[in-house]
């Protein structure tokens, strides 16, 4: 009976999760009219994410309980260099395990992505490339919910996993 419970709560959260991906930009209407995106603040988004761990002590499928907190924050970048989601780590217990990335942009803000044990795939593969998570001064621009990008010295970019260049965007 819990295994059933807790693969229907892991099925609804991924289907919120794919539906957030997908459908949420659609909305948008600073989007729509080529204006750029308003970006919440660091506060802002940290709210999401501790709402995020307080649903996810209720759940009984979920590690997190009392002692789970955030234990540092990553800004994650777009294309022109400005902070569009945040990579929260939690620990719990004192231990360090799970994350939550929020979306920064203020017409789909919230908790676009998170986990309660392991880390996410930019620091899994960061830790293969440089020995180490990411951080702030990585520079990773986010453009998409599992794609990571650096900018080079010489003003090119590649893909952080695979090493290939890649184009940006023009700029508007």
């Amino acid at each position: 009976m819990k295994q059933k419970k807790r693969l229907a709560c892991l099925a609804c959260f991924l289907a919120a999760a794919i539906t957030l991906v997908f459908v949420s930009p659609i909305f948008s209407t600073k989007l729509a009219k080529n204006e750029p995106p308003v970006m919440i603040s660091q506060e802002a988004a940290e709210s999401y994410a501790r709402e995020m761990i307080e649903n996810m002590k209720k759940t009984d499928f979920r590690v997190c309980n009392d002692t789970t907190v955030i234990d540092e924050v990553v800004p994650m970048y777009d294309f022109e260099g400005n902070i569009n989601s945040y990579l929260f780590r939690l620990k719990t217990d004192g231990v360090k395990q799970g994350y939550l990335v929020v979306d920064a942009n203020e017409d789909t803000a919230g908790v676009e992505l998170g986990n309660d044990i392991g880390e996410y795939a930019v620091d899994i593969i960061s830790k293969q490339k440089l020995g180490r998570p990411i951080n702030k001064e990585d520079g990773i621009i986010h453009p998409a919910l599992f794609t990571f990008i650096r900018k080079e010295k010489d003003q090119t970019y590649r893909n952080f996993a695979t090493d290939e260049p890649i184009q940006a965007p023009p700029r508007h």
